[in-house]
């Protein structure tokens, strides 16, 4: 995996002394880093969809779609056991099919459109 050998190298100079001269300008295309920087951003914009859509849910369930205040939350209930619970069949699906790599890149193909 690129991002732990771009981590470890670091964390090995690191725990030398080894430091970068002054005015060095992080080179964004060092292995690793392109990935480590995808996976941080990929899971910034996800926490921030879920929070997003979860604090404002019940309300749009309540007012919009003219739900009672008990189908609002069990709607809601529902969506978020659902969304905690669908990472345990990508992990089947990596695990016992696809691999780490492709489900990665299908999920994400998904999460996109």
């Amino acid at each position: 995996n690129n991002c732990m050998e771009f981590l470890q190298h670091v964390i090995y100079h690191a725990s030398r002394g080894i430091t970068r001269p002054v005015g060095y300008v992080l080179n964004i295309f060092e292995p690793g880093l392109q990935l480590l920087l995808f996976r941080a951003g990929y899971e910034v914009f996800e926490r921030l969809a879920y929070y997003g859509i979860s604090t404002n849910l019940i309300l749009y369930l309540t007012t919009q779609l003219h739900q009672g205040t008990v189908t609002a939350s069990n709607n809601v209930t529902n969506w978020v056991g659902t969304v905690w619970m669908t990472p345990i069949l990508g992990a089947y699906i990596a695990d016992a099919h696809l691999g780490r790599f492709w489900t990665f890149v299908i999920s994400s193909i998904i999460y996109l459109m």
